[in-house]
C-alpha cells in the first residue's frame, strides 16, 4: 500500500491507509504557507504556455491548472475584495505576513481569555484544556497563514499530507488538540448502521438556504477507479425573495441603515425574511437528532442573522459548540450541489510535494515587504544604507517636509497650492530631484504616482513639464508606472501630451515612454485637433439625429392626432344622425293612422281616399239605422250588439274590419 504513495494522490479523510497513518510525523519542517496560495497543490504541467494573474501581479504560471488553483486561493480572493474597495493589492509576501500577524493577534487574545479563566479558579476546565505535545504546536506554527495542515512522511521526505485545518480543530481549541490523534479519530472506513458518523453542512445567504446531513464515511471505489458520491442522509433547501434586486443587501439591513421603507416590495421582503427564518428554525428542530449526533457542523451564515436563524436555541445548537466550524474556502450560492462539493473538499486529503522552508532573505534577497515596513519615507541608496533604513522604519517617522503637504494636495487636486508650495520653497534646479524622490510604497511611490491615481490631471501635466520621470515603477506590488494607475481620460491625455512635447523638443526622447512608462502613443496638437473635430462631428451628427428623431416623432404625433380627429368627427356625425332618426320616429308614432297613411300621397289620391271614407261612413250609418251591422249588414240582436262611436256591429271581428271609419 505504501509503495503507491505518490505526489498528486487524493484520499478520503475517513479511510486513510494504516501504513500512511504510521508514517505521519510533525518533526520535519513543512513549508505550506505559500503552497496553497499559488499552485503547489496542483501538479505541475510544463506545457510552455504563459498564464498570469493581473490582480495579484503573478506574471507567469506553468500551466492552466496552476492558474486555476491560484484563482481559488485565499490570496487571490483577498486581493479581489481589496480591489473592489479601491485598496492596493497585496503581494505574496505581504499577504503571508498579514496572515501571520492576524494569527498571532488571535492567539494573543485567546491566551488572555484563557488566563482570565484560570484566575477564576476553574481547575477542571484548565485540566481539560491542558496543552498537547510540542510537536502539534510546532506543526501549527509552521502552517500559519494557510488553510491546510501538512504532515511530513518519514520514508518520503519530499512528500507531505495536506488536511484542511477546519476539519481537525476549531480555532478556540487549536492549542488543546493533538492533530494526529484527531486525524485518527476521523477514520470510519465501514460504519455500522447503529453508529453512523455524520457531518452537518449549512449554508444561508441572500434568501437562499441549504442544509444537508452527510454520512462521514469513505466512498465506495469501483473497478474503474471511480468512487461513489457522498451519502446524503437528509437535505433541504429554501428560497424566498428577501434581497433588493440590483441594489444588494437584505431588507432588514436597509431598514437599519436608511430607515424603514413603506412600499409593497419592502413589506413583501420583510414578510419573506420572517417566514424564511421560521422555516429554518422548524427544519433545525426537526433535525435535532441528526445535529446532536453530528461530529462536525459547518455553517455559512451572515453574522447579523446567525443568532436569530441558526443559533436561536442554545440547547439545540450554540455558537460556542466546538463542533461548529466555518468553511475554509469560498462557496457559491447555497444549493444541494454546492453542499455536496463542499463536503467532498472537506473530506479530501492531498499528498503533494514540498520543500523545507528557508529564511526569506535567502529566497529572494529583497528587502522586507511593505506590509512589514512602517510608514516612513525611504531615502536613496546614496544617502543611507540598509541599516539606517531599518532604523528609520522602527522609529515610525512620517514623510519629511514638504511631502505631507504635497501628498495632500495631489490627493485633493489642489493644483494652485501644489505649484505654489513647490516653486516658492525650492529652486528650479531642485524641483526635478524633489518630484522624483521615491517615497515609501504605502504613500504612493512618487508624487506622479499619487496624482495619477487621484485623477489630478493638472498636477500630472505640471510634474511632467518640470522633469518628473514617468518610467519610475512601484518598488513593491505589481511594479506599475504612473500611467498604469490613471483611471480618467484627462490624466492619460496629460501623459500623451508630455510624450508629444518630448518628441518635439528633443531629437531623442528623454524617457522610454512606450516600454518603460507604458504610454501607448503621443498626443500631438494636430492629433488632438483631429480628435476634437471628430468629437464635434460626432456631437453634430448626434444633434442632427436627435432633431430628425424629434421631427419624426412630432410628425407621427400630428398624424395620430389628425386620425383621432377624423374618427371623432365621424362618430359625432353618426350620433347626430341617430338622434335625428330617433326624433323623427317619436313624432311619427304620435300621428293617427289616417295621417300616417296620407304621408307621401298626392293631393288627388288624398281627395279620393276622403270620398271613399265618407261613402263608407254614410253606408254604415244607414245600416245602423235599420238595425243591421255597419260592416256585414247582418241583423243585430240586443244580446250581441257592439257599438263604437255612432256605428253598431254584430261581433268584434266586424269592429276590427271597420277601423277605417274610426280614424
Amino acid at each position: 500500500m505504501t509503495s503507491a504513495i505518490t505526489a498528486g494522490t487524493r484520499l478520503s479523510l475517513f479511510a486513510l491507509p494504516t501504513q500512511l497513518l504510521s508514517q505521519l510525523t510533525s518533526e520535519a519542517p513543512v513549508s505550506v504557507v505559500t503552497e496553497p496560495l499559488v499552485s503547489s497543490l496542483v501538479e505541475a504541467d510544463s506545457d510552455g504556455r504563459g498564464f498570469s494573474c493581473g490582480t495579484c501581479g503573478v506574471s507567469v504560471f506553468e500551466s492552466v491548472e496552476q492558474q486555476r488553483a491560484h484563482f481559488r486561493s485565499l490570496w487571490h480572493s483577498t486581493n479581489v475584495k481589496r480591489r473592489l474597495l479601491k485598496k492596493d493589492t497585496l503581494g505574496e509576501q505581504d499577504f503571508e505576513q498579514q496572515q501571520l500577524d492576524h494569527n498571532s493577534s488571535t492567539n494573543n487574545e485567546n491566551s488572555e481569555s484563557e488566563n482570565e479563566s484560570d484566575e477564576d479558579g476553574s481547575e477542571e476546565q484548565g485540566a481539560e484544556q491542558a496543552p498537547v505535545d510540542d510537536d502539534s504546536h510546532d506543526l501549527l506554527a509552521q502552517n500559519q497563514g494557510s488553510p491546510f495542515v501538512a504532515f511530513a512522511l518519514k520514508d518520503w521526505p519530499t512528500l507531505a499530507v495536506f488536511v484542511l485545518k477546519q476539519v481537525l480543530f476549531n480555532k478556540k481549541d487549536a492549542m488543546t488538540v493533538s492533530l494526529k490523534d484527531e486525524l485518527v479519530r476521523l477514520q470510519h472506513p465501514q460504519p455500522t448502521p447503529s453508529q453512523t458518523p455524520k457531518w452537518t453542512l449549512i449554508m444561508f445567504s441572500a434568501g437562499h438556504f441549504a442544509a444537508a446531513v452527510f454520512e462521514a464515511s469513505a466512498p465506495t471505489v469501483y473497478k474503474n477507479n471511480t468512487s461513489s458520491p457522498p451519502v446524503v442522509i437528509e437535505h433541504k433547501t429554501f428560497h424566498r425573495y428577501t434581497t433588493r434586486r440590483k441594489q444588494g443587501g437584505a431588507q432588514s439591513a436597509n431598514d437599519n441603515s436608511k430607515g424603514k421603507a413603506n412600499s409593497a416590495g419592502s413589506n413583501l421582503r420583510r414578510h419573506n425574511e420572517m417566514m424564511l427564518q421560521q422555516d429554518i428554525q422548524n427544519l433545525l428542530e426537526q433535525w435535532a437528532p441528526h445535529i446532536q449526533s453530528s461530529s462536525r457542523i459547518f455553517i455559512r451564515c451572515p453574522p447579523r442573522n446567525a443568532r436569530k436563524t441558526v443559533f436561536f436555541n442554545e440547547q439545540l445548537l450554540s455558537s460556542t459548540d466546538p463542533r461548529v466550524r466555518g468553511y475554509p474556502f469560498i462557496t457559491n450560492r447555497p444549493t444541494i450541489t454546492e453542499l455536496t462539493r463542499a463536503f467532498t473538499e472537506l473530506s479530501t486529503v492531498y499528498i503533494r510535494e514540498y520543500s523545507p522552508p528557508q529564511p526569506k532573505e535567502t529566497l529572494s534577497g529583497a528587502p522586507n515587504s511593505p506590509a512589514t515596513q512602517l510608514k516612513s519615507l525611504s531615502v536613496s541608496a546614496s544617502e543611507s544604507n540598509g541599516q539606517q533604513q531599518q532604523q528609520q522604519q522602527q522609529q515610525q517617522r512620517q514623510p519629511e517636509e514638504p511631502f505631507p503637504k504635497l501628498l495632500d494636495f495631489c490627493k485633493r487636486n489642489k493644483f494652485d497650492l501644489f505649484r505654489k508650495e513647490v516653486e516658492s520653497k525650492h529652486a528650479s534646479t531642485e524641483i526635478p530631484t524633489l518630484i522624483n524622490t521615491t517615497l515609501d510604497y504605502t504613500h504612493g511611490t512618487t508624487l506622479l504616482h499619487v496624482s495619477s491615481a487621484s485623477g489630478s490631471h493638472e498636477i500630472v501635466a505640471y510634474l511632467l513639464s518640470v522633469g518628473a520621470d514617468p518610467t519610475i515603477r512601484e518598488a513593491e506590488g505589481k511594479g506599475r508606472p504612473a500611467y498604469a494607475l490613471a483611471e480618467t481620460k484627462e490624466v492619460r491625455d496629460a501623459f500623451r501630451r508630455a510624450y508629444a512635447e518630448d518628441l518635439e523638443l528633443h531629437k531623442e526622447p528623454r524617457f522610454d515612454w512606450v516600454g518603460g512608462a507604458l504610454v501607448p502613443s503621443p498626443l500631438t496638437k494636430e492629433l488632438e485637433a483631429q480628435q476634437k473635430e471628430k468629437e464635434r462631428e460626432k456631437k453634430k451628427k448626434q444633434k442632427q439625429k436627435q432633431k430628425e428623431s424629434l421631427e419624426q416623432r412630432n410628425k407621427e404625433l400630428a398624424e395620430a392626432a389628425a386620425a383621432r380627429e377624423v374618427v371623432e368627427a365621424k362618430k359625432r356625425a353618426e350620433e347626430e344622425e341617430k338622434a335625428e332618426r330617433a326624433k323623427k320616429a317619436n313624432v311619427f308614432s304620435k300621428l293617427a293612422k289616417s295621417e300616417r297613411e296620407a304621408i307621401g300621397m298626392t293631393p288627388e289620391r288624398r281627395m279620393q281616399l276622403d270620398r271613399e271614407k265618407r261613402a263608407l261612413a254614410a253606408e254604415a250609418r244607414f245600416r245602423a239605422q235599420q238595425g243591421k251591422c255597419s260592416n256585414c249588414a247582418k241583423l243585430l240582436t240586443p244580446a250581441a250588439t257592439f257599438e263604437k262611436f255612432q256605428y253598431k256591429y254584430c261581433s268584434t271581428d266586424c269592429v276590427k274590419n271597420q277601423l277605417v271609419l274610426h280614424n
